[in-house]
């Protein structure tokens, strides 16, 4: 067997084949299909927990590796990072696995830990999203303008201070997220819906590779 054969056709057969079990399970009441379907997806499942599981394999080796040149560098802040994360995966992976994620362990873990750090996060992208919006939203053309006026509207409308003494400020930007806003969204969901039926036809026809990897001629 071609070295080709193993890796493109037999991956967009095997493609080919469970995307339309699957697309059929959706459509037709047919116990041995719906019984093949639902083997296809807890095997999905089996899958994600593997590949899961190998990530963590992977960043533990990497890091390992990484901590050992570092200390040879000298760079021990580098090593203290790489330590720190080693140590929160395996405690984390420890505590998920023998006491479950339902303790009270796991469940003191996530709030004192993984809900800080997330908000850390999270807040810390403010100040990109702020520069991010400034270079966005200044006036250079017509819809710019228009977009640097309703942001300016919305933004109004949403403090107390200008509502109370403009209170057509709040009927205005109400009009703008019931109406404008909401038809706006309603035709990109359309769009991406109709887009994502576009890939899937496309990848249960071998016409969309890009899953494969660097593409062969």
């Amino acid at each position: 067997m071609s070295q080709r054969t193993i890796r493109r056709q037999i991956p967009l057969a095997l493609t080919f084949i469970v995307g339309i079990i699957i697309t059929a399970n959706w459509f037709i009441d047919l116990t041995p299909l719906n019984d093949l379907g639902n083997t296809i997806t807890n095997f999905n499942t089996v899958m994600v927990a593997f590949m899961m599981g190998f990530a963590g394999v992977n960043i533990l080796m990497i890091h390992t590796r990484r901590i050992q040149k570092n200390m040879s560098q000298g760079n021990m802040i580098d090593v203290f990072y790489s330590v720190l994360l080693l140590g929160s995966l395996i405690i984390w992976i420890a505590v998920g696995i023998f006491m479950g994620r339902s303790s009270d362990t796991y469940q003191w873990m996530y709030t004192n830990f993984n809900l800080p750090l997330s908000s850390t996060a999270y807040a810390a992208t403010l100040f990109y999203l702020a520069s991010a919006t400034y270079r966005v939203i200044r006036a250079r053309s017509t819809e710019t303008t228009i977009l640097v006026v309703v942001s300016i509207v919305v933004i109004m409308g949403n403090m107390p201070m200008f509502v109370t003494y403009i209170p057509a400020l709040m009927t205005v930007k109400n009009w703008l997220a019931d109406v404008v806003v909401t038809a706006a969204y309603r035709a990109i969901t359309i769009g991406v819906g109709l887009g994502g039926i576009l890939m899937g036809v496309r990848t249960l026809l071998a016409m969309e590779t890009g899953f494969l990897g660097a593409t062969e001629d």
